[in-house]
C-alpha cells in the first residue's frame, strides 16, 4: 500500500479454540498481483526477523479498542461477536480481549509469524483475475517461505 503497489493492504486474524486463520491480502490490478504476493511474502518474513516495536503495539493495542468499543454500536458486529461467543463457549468480553491484546509482546508476534511460515496449512488464495504468469510468481513467493 505504502510503495503504490496496491489499491489496499491488510492482515486480519480468525482466532479460534483451537485453529485460526492468518489472513494476509489487498486489492491490486491484476497485472500486479505476483508482486502484491510477494510483497507480502517479504512483510511476513520481516517481521520474523525484527518484530514491532514496543510503541508499534501500543498504538495496535489502542487501535484494538477503539475497534471494540466501535463494535457495541455496531448491531451487526456485535451479533457476530456474541454469536461465535455462544458457538465456541466462549463469551463475547470486550474488557478481556482488550486486555489480552495489551499484552502482547514482540517475541509473540515474531513466533506467530514463524509459526505461519512452518505451517502446512499455509496456503495461497487468489480471488479475481491473475495471469497465468502472475499465479505462478505468486505460487513462488509463497513456496519461498517454506524454505
Amino acid at each position: 500500500d505504502r510503495d503504490g503497489l496496491a489499491y489496499s493492504g491488510w492482515a486480519m486474524a480468525d482466532l479460534y479454540e483451537e485453529r485460526g486463520v492468518l489472513e494476509l491480502g489487498g486489492s491490486v490490478r491484476p497485472e500486479h498481483v505476483g508482486e502484491l504476493v510477494d510483497a507480502l511474502c517479504r512483510e511476513l518474513r520481516s517481521v520474523v526477523k525484527k518484530p514491532p516495536t514496543d510503541d508499534e503495539l501500543h498504538r495496535i493495542a489502542a487501535r484494538f479498542g477503539r475497534d471494540i468499543r466501535d463494535s457495541l454500536d455496531d448491531p451487526s458486529a456485535l451479533s457476530e461477536a456474541v454469536g461465535k461467543g455462544v458457538l465456541f463457549a466462549d463469551p463475547f468480553r470486550p474488557k478481556r480481549m482488550a486486555s489480552q491484546i495489551a499484552s502482547v509482546k514482540a517475541d509473540d508476534v515474531r513466533r506467530l509469524a514463524h509459526d505461519a511460515l512452518a505451517s502446512a496449512s499455509l496456503q495461497l488464495v487468489l480471488s479475481g483475475s491473475a495471469s497465468r504468469r502472475a499465479v505462478t510468481a505468486s505460487r513462488r513467493a509463497v513456496e519461498s517461505l517454506r524454505r
